[in-house]
């Protein structure tokens, strides 16, 4: 997976949970398939354009962020800590894959956006004395994944109405690394793969007593006692001595035409 963007904040204590909410909420509405009016909402002076709420599961949306916020809270400032977390936001998508032995689904991610952010115990921020490195970073990083998505737009799965199913999001918190943020899922669906069709053998290689040649019958010998388990292996080595045979008399055919044109040109 080769497209992450990384966005790194310090903030206030007291401004982290309205501004990683805000923020994951923009990149979602970046990235939404629902055709419905954006809302915008107000966060550290800066105006963020998240999912409208008259869209199709936007009320879905925002309790899924708000309940992943709230983790991500418990996770790192719970009973006084103050410490760095991370987390990611993962757009996926269901592809099928045929294997040996049938039609496999798996899903991919194709965009991940990793939001580190680090606390500001001493930082306070208000109306009346907002504070600037906060804003500015916030801006930053909207800014930056507006960028990120608009340059990225062509990337983005197509899907139609009846396979919207097959692209979602999945928001993590305190994520793995992304080089090993996903192994290969299990297979969801399976269908049985199209016979493999034998391949055609040219007449003199056809499997068959009837086609052995003389000088293979006599290598391989008859015996009227052989036991029925080892036919087969006498039909694979009847065909690997009628192969020979073959290229035999192939090697053959091309050394009498290699010697006439070699006495032609002596002659000459």
């Amino acid at each position: 997976m080769d497209a992450i963007n990384q966005i790194e904040l310090t903030l206030p204590i007291d401004q982290i949970k309205p501004v990683l909410s805000a923020l994951i909420l923009s990149i979602l509405f970046q990235r939404t398939l629902d055709p419905s009016e954006p809302q915008t909402i107000e966060v550290l002076g800066r105006h963020v354009a998240i999912p409208g709420t008259t869209g199709t599961g936007a009320a879905g949306v925002e309790g899924e962020v708000s309940g992943r916020v709230e983790e991500f809270m418990g996770r790192y400032y719970a009973s006084g800590r103050q410490e760095s977390g991370q987390i990611a936001v993962i757009f996926t998508q269901k592809k099928s894959r045929k294997g040996w032995f049938g039609i496999t689904e798996e899903i991919v991610p194709w965009e991940a956006h990793f939001i580190t952010i680090h606390p500001d115990s001493t930082a306070r921020h208000s109306a009346r004395s907002p504070n600037s490195a906060a804003t500015s970073g916030l801006y930053d990083a909207l800014m930056r994944t507006i960028t990120f998505c608009a340059a990225r737009a062509d990337a983005m799965p197509s899907a139609t109405p009846g396979e919207a199913d097959r692209l979602a999001h999945q928001i993590i918190v305190s994520p793995p690394p992304p080089s090993d943020l996903f192994a290969p899922s299990p297979p969801t669906a399976r269908s049985p793969l199209t016979p493999r069709v034998p391949l055609a053998l040219p007449a003199a290689l056809t499997l068959g007593t009837a086609s052995s040649s003389p000088s293979s019958r006599a290598r391989r010998g008859s015996s009227p006692g052989r036991a029925p388990g080892n036919e087969q292996r006498e039909v694979q080595v009847g065909y690997l001595e009628q192969a020979k045979d073959v290229l035999r008399a192939t090697g053959a055919r091309a050394g009498a035409v290699a010697g006439w044109t070699a006495g032609r040109g002596r002659g000459t």
